[in-house]
């Protein structure tokens, strides 16, 4: 064969595998699940906050399901670096997609009367009820090792002073926000409350958000447990997003060794989890094809043997409760291409068993995954991880056999 005709051929291979590829990435999306830990609880919050925007940014997904963005004060800032790239967006909050507030009348009065009427997690209302209920806490001891153990301290105070925390005279935006926020008084009152003059902080109760390059359709958020006030709000985000259909982002209960739930009466996370997904699988016979993605908090024990770094071993995290999810017939491109753990005993902000519990699945066949793999695991060059958890990324593809979603 001569030189001449090698490079014929070699740039008609290129052309075709071109080709190819162009075909095979019509009509696929790029759709992300991230906790990215915004809580006092979690290390270098405040470092990690203001990472986040250009790491998103710089990954480029074209959906985004987010979770534990808990407060307004880190979600704006968010949006006005991303909006441009992500026009689409929603939570709990926003008045309606791509909106977070309603439009405020221009120039200064209009900026006064913004910052005059802003809302914030806890209310001037709230504070002397939620003194008194501190009060209770402290008759009981609950106070004893607030800033060494808050979550005990947290526990406590449901179990000891729940009339007071089921009380209409403290909201449960307020009581969310301390136990989430509150490492100490201090920490509490800068993140629950504010002063006339400054930018809206309320609590995004559940935690999730949704960032879209794609047309939003519609989108509504739905709780688990309607017209109860919970200490940790779970539900969902159904969104109809163009070229993906129905998308449901979420984050399901952890497990942990204290409930503080004061208006829920299961023994644990963990059960109130499989009533969590119980609720979403009931729900899920009445929606079309679909995409489940977010912090699951549940998953399978593997082991890894097609990676060379250390994230090899994964335990099982209430895999009982993740099997309910197998079952009814989603599958789990992730585990399945890549598998990883995406909550690492090797991440130094966590203390943990590496699992397996961020995850995108797909329910009806219309999508199929080109690829699955972990994202935003690198560290910055102190060392510093962007959250405990990792992200897990999925390149959808419409079906051969269904057509691109409507």
């Amino acid at each position: 064969m001569t030189p001449s005709l090698l490079v014929q051929l070699v740039v008609v291979s290129l052309g075709i595998a071109s080709a190819r590829a162009a075909k095979d990435d019509d009509g696929c999306s790029r759709v992300v699940t991230f906790n990215a830990g915004l809580i006092n609880r979690v290390p270098e919050y405040e470092k990690r906050a203001q990472r986040v925007p250009q790491a998103l940014l710089d990954l480029d997904a074209d959906v985004y399901c987010l979770q534990e963005i808990w407060l307004e004060s880190d979600l704006r800032p968010l949006l006005d670096e991303v909006s441009s790239t992500y026009p689409y967006h929603y939570s709990v909050l926003h008045h309606s997609v791509g909106q977070l507030t309603k439009p405020r009348q221009r120039g200064v009065l209009g900026s006064l009367r913004a910052s005059l009427t802003a809302g914030s997690a806890c209310s001037v209302r709230d504070l002397p009820y939620f003194m008194s209920s501190l009060a209770c806490a402290a008759s009981h001891g609950c106070l004893t090792n607030f800033t060494s153990d808050p979550i005990k301290s947290a526990a406590c105070l449901v179990q000891e002073c729940r009339g007071w925390l089921q009380s209409d005279n403290l909201s449960a935006d307020c009581i969310a926000c301390v136990f989430l926020m509150g490492t100490s008084p201090t920490t509490a009152f800068d993140k629950c409350t504010k002063t006339p003059f400054q930018h809206s902080k309320r609590l995004n109760a559940p935690g999730l958000v949704l960032l879209s390059k794609k047309e939003v359709k519609s989108a509504c958020y739905r709780s688990f447990f309607p017209e109860q006030d919970l200490t940790i709000q779970r539900g969902y985000i159904q969104a109809d997003i163009d070229g993906l259909g129905t998308v449901i982002c979420t984050h399901l209960s952890a497990q942990t060794d204290h409930y503080l739930e004061y208006n829920l009466q299961y023994p644990s996370y963990g059960v109130q989890q499989t009533a969590e997904i119980q609720s979403l699988l009931e729900l899920a016979s009445d929606w079309p094809p679909h995409v489940l993605l977010g912090d699951l908090n549940s998953g399978l024990a593997q082991h890894i043997s097609n990676t060379s770094d250390n994230d090899t071993a994964v335990c099982s995290e209430l895999p009982e409760n993740y099997q309910l999810l197998l079952d009814a017939g989603y599958t789990e491109p992730y585990s399945e291409q890549d598998g990883r753990c995406t909550f690492c005993d090797s991440n130094p902000l966590t203390d943990y068993c590496s699992i397996t519990i961020d995850q995108v699945l797909l329910m009806g066949g219309h999508l199929e995954a080109l690829e699955a793999k972990r994202i935003l695991d690198e560290t910055d060059p102190s060392g510093l991880p962007l959250s405990d958890h990792y992200g897990v990324e999925a390149t959808l593809c419409p079906s051969e056999t269904s057509g691109e979603p409507q």
